[in-house]
């Protein structure tokens, strides 16, 4: 059986007129990899703050590899074996890669005058090529986000929280991310892992927990019978066909872009059509009065048109009365009989 490193349990939090977790159940098996899936706003970042020790809840408890969190405290959590990684990181821009490690690192670990030779064993670890002499200020975003990972992976952590840590990533970082994951669960890391990007969460995830409106919807396995619409259809609470009905009024023309068997670096055997849309005429009664422009033809169209444009002459000629009457009078002045002071 495997063991539990990460729990949450009955974990409920409010915000001034927001409830933002509702009496949230879930848990992280070592060597797993435990996906939270929501809609904007519904509480997952809010649960790893909790679980991190950086927010305090209202109710519920966590527990890492076994222990209680007593209080909100990010190193009590850190000292029990949990790190985290935020969507923006922490690392200071003005210092450089081996400093900032450094900064990270537990006390004791490394003198400050062998920082770059240490630093340099970190980031080998991971086969990355990041020079550890540059300044942070000087990364681009994809490196600062790996940097963040080394950092948070020198405690050895039990339990690693994900937050959109593929958002700065191009398809190379993404790969890179994926390998590491893998060599982490490999040696009994569990991992909570958040992400808007599905095709990532069904690559990766053993598990997936859905949060909709701060409430636990259900917890579910990762099959290859599991799809993107189904991901979406419970992330919504219904089917998407309703969310984005089809298109009604449009055909489908002749073709204005035909590709056929495209192949590169990372695809292959593409083909596809762009249709020239065309709208679709409504089909209408053989009745004249069923179709709203033969109503408006011949001798009945001109008397309609008639009886419409007097009614809103008149409608126009009452307000304009209407707004002169309401006029304060203007009294004529004869300047020649005025006196002046």
């Amino acid at each position: 059986m495997a063991t539990t490193v990460l729990k949450a349990e009955n974990v409920s939090k409010t915000y001034p007129g927001v409830r933002a977790l509702d009496d949230v159940s879930i848990d992280c098996q070592a060597g797993e990899v435990h996906a939270i899936l929501g809609e904007n706003g519904s509480g997952k970042s809010t649960l790893l703050k909790i679980a991190a020790g950086a927010l305090k809840q209202d109710s519920g408890a966590i527990e890492i590899n076994g222990e209680n969190l007593a209080s909100a405290d990010p190193r009590l959590a850190a000292s029990l074996g949990l790190a985290t990684v935020y969507q923006d990181d922490s690392l200071v821009r003005e210092l450089t890669v081996a400093q900032n490690l450094y900064l990270g690192a537990p006390r004791g670990t490394v003198k400050f005058q062998n920082i770059v030779s240490w630093a340099e064993t970190q980031i080998g670890r991971m086969g990355l090529g990041i020079p550890v002499t540059a300044l942070v200020g000087d990364l681009t975003p994809a490196h600062r986000q790996f940097v963040e990972i080394v950092k948070a992976l020198m405690a050895n952590p039990k339990v690693l929280l994900l937050d959109e840590p593929t958002s700065t990533l191009d398809i190379e970082g993404v790969r890179k991310l994926t390998e590491i994951i893998r060599q982490l669960t490999a040696m009994g890391t569990g991992v909570i892992y958040v992400s808007h990007r599905l095709p990532e969460i069904l690559e990766l995830a053993d598990r997936v927990s859905i949060l909709r409106d701060g409430v636990h919807r259900g917890t579910f396995p990762v099959t290859e019978d599991l799809a993107e619409q189904d991901l979406v259809s419970l992330m919504i609470g219904r089917d998407i066909q309703s969310e984005y009905p089809e298109k009604m009024g449009l055909t489908g023309g002749a073709p204005i872009l035909s590709a056929r068997n495209l192949a590169g670096r990372d695809f292959h055997d593409v083909s596809f059509d762009v249709p020239r849309l065309r709208r679709r005429r409504r089909q209408w009664s053989a009745r004249g009065d069923a179709c709203p422009g033969r109503a408006r033809r011949g001798a009945r169209g001109r008397e309609l048109r008639r009886r419409t444009g007097a009614h809103r002459l008149a409608e126009r000629s009452a307000r304009r009365r209407s707004s002169l009457s309401e006029r304060r009078p203007f009294r004529r002045i004869d300047f020649r009989r005025a006196r002046f002071a």
